[in-house]
Formats: structure tokens, C-alpha cells, sequence
């Protein structure tokens, strides 16, 4: 009777320790973020580990995401998060993105359609194309170029465009696939 009150206790303190740290899901452990300098909170989980930089200009506000660099690695996975104080629908920036993608290389449509995020339709589009590197990071050293996959979906909340963005190299992009899957559903958004 010892021995399994024992166990109960241990079990016990260890879903506290969970519940503590954050939340575990398909054997990744999850944080929660909060924004902090957000002209809306928002707040959603991300993968315990990884790092993230909130940024703010004149018509948005975005939340990147990243696994931390690893040596020799010259394109690290990243979840990006970005809401625009612009009237634009879905649909049109849609069109926008395909048209500014288009000036990579071996750009490619995968698959269109709608998708349901928490209560917002969003048009979501897949697509690969070949890059030198980030595309908002300048690294001066040379690299071949590098076959990238991105996953984009647009929706509207309130008086905000919201582009919910995961890009990873594309022979890896299923490794964080789910993982950006189940950041859209933790997704809230507040005023």
C-alpha cells in the first residue's frame, strides 16, 4: 500500500512538473508566449528551446520563432507570426506573396486552398523555391543555394491581416510541420 502511495505521489508531482514547465505534445514540450510590445495580445505555445524575437513596425507587429542555430547549419527552421494594420483580404495578399516568390528560383506552388484556423478561415498556400539563405537575415558569408519549403496561412482577425508563416529546408519541413500545426491552435488573440 506503501509502495503505491509512493507511486501515486511520484506521478502526481511529476504532472505538476509538466503542467509547470509547459505543455507536452507529440514528445515536444511547449512553452507559452506572451507579447509584450504587441499593439494587440496575442498569445500562443511554442516549442520549449527555441528562441523568439517580437518585432514592430509602422503597419505590423510580428513574433518569430526559431530553433536555435546550429553550427555548420546555414538554414534553421522558423515560425513567423505576423499581424498588419492593413485593409488588404486574405485572398489579395495571397496574390502578393505567389507574386514575391515568384522571383526565386524554382518557385513552385504545392497546394492551395482554405483551412480553419481556431474560429478564422484562412487561405493557406504551400509552396518551395531555392534561396542563398534567410530571407530577412543577412548573413555575408556564401552559400550554395537551398531548397526551401514554406507553409503560409492568411486570415483576417478583427481590423488584422494575420500571416501565420513556417519555413524550414525542404527535405526537413516535416520534422516541425506538427509543431506549427499545434501553435495555430493555441493561438489567442485579444484587443
Amino acid at each position: 500500500m506503501l509502495r503505491q502511495l509512493n507511486s501515486f505521489i511520484f506521478l502526481i508531482l511529476v504532472i505538476g512538473a509538466i503542467g509547470h514547465l509547459g505543455c507536452l505534445r507529440d514528445n515536444v514540450l511547449y512553452k507559452n508566449f506572451q507579447s509584450v510590445n504587441a499593439p494587440i495580445k496575442v498569445s500562443m505555445a511554442y516549442p520549449d528551446g527555441w528562441g523568439f524575437n517580437e518585432d514592430k513596425g509602422k503597419d505590423y507587429w510580428q513574433v518569430v520563432f526559431y530553433e536555435p542555430r546550429k553550427k555548420n547549419v546555414v538554414f534553421n527552421p522558423a515560425i513567423v507570426v505576423t499581424f498588419y494594420s492593413r485593409p488588404d483580404t486574405p485572398s489579395k495578399a495571397k496574390e502578393q506573396l505567389i507574386r514575391n516568390r515568384m522571383k526565386f528560383d524554382e518557385f513552385e506552388v504545392l497546394n492551395m486552398g482554405r483551412r480553419k484556423v481556431n474560429a478564422f478561415l484562412a487561405e493557406q498556400i504551400v509552396f518551395t523555391y531555392k534561396t542563398v539563405g534567410r530571407l530577412y537575415i543577412y548573413d555575408p558569408k556564401p552559400v550554395l543555394p537551398i531548397k526551401v519549403k514554406e507553409k503560409v496561412l492568411l486570415f483576417r482577425a478583427g481590423e488584422w491581416l494575420v500571416s501565420a508563416r513556417y519555413e524550414n529546408v525542404f527535405k526537413d519541413f516535416s520534422r516541425f510541420e506538427g509543431v506549427f500545426s499545434y501553435l495555430l491552435t493555441t493561438l489567442k488573440i485579444g484587443s
